[in-house]
C-alpha cells in the first residue's frame, strides 16, 4: 500500500512539473504570437489605406494577413551558427534582451501605424 501511495505521489509531482513547463512554454508562445497579431493589425490598416484604393481589391481579414506574415517568416527564416553564437546570452540578461527587443518592435510597429495614418490622412486624401 505504501508503494502505491509513493507511486501516485511521484506521478502527481511529475504531472505538476509538466503542467508548469507547458504553461511557461504556452506563455512564451502567446508572448511571441501577440507581436505577430499586432503586426497583422497594423498591416490591415496599411492594406486598407494603400493597397485597396490603388489595386481595387478586397481587404483581407486580420487572420488572413496573420497567415501571410507567418508564411513570410517561415520562408525567410535564415539562422546560421555565427548568428547563434553572437546572440548567446544567459539568465536574466537573456530575458532582459528579449523584452527590450519585443518592446522595441512593438513600439516600432506602432510608430509605423502613426506614420502611415499621417500619410493617408494628409497626403493621399
Amino acid at each position: 500500500m505504501k508503494l502505491l501511495v509513493d507511486i501516485i505521489e511521484g506521478l502527481l509531482v511529475l504531472i505538476g512539473g509538466a503542467i508548469i513547463v507547458l504553461g511557461a512554454f504556452g506563455l512564451l508562445f502567446a508572448f511571441i504570437l501577440s507581436l505577430d497579431v499586432w503586426v497583422s493589425y497594423v498591416a490591415t490598416f496599411y492594406w486598407r489605406w494603400f493597397i485597396t484604393p490603388v489595386f481595387q481589391i478586397a481587404q483581407p481579414a486580420l487572420w488572413q494577413i496573420f497567415g501571410l506574415i507567418l508564411c513570410y517568416r517561415l520562408i525567410t527564416n535564415k539562422i546560421n551558427e555565427k548568428d547563434l553564437e553572437q546572440r548567446k546570452v544567459e539568465g536574466k540578461e537573456a530575458l532582459s534582451k528579449i523584452v527590450k527587443l519585443y518592446l522595441a518592435k512593438f513600439f516600432g510597429v506602432g510608430l509605423l501605424l502613426f506614420i502611415g495614418y499621417l500619410v493617408h490622412l494628409l497626403i493621399l486624401r
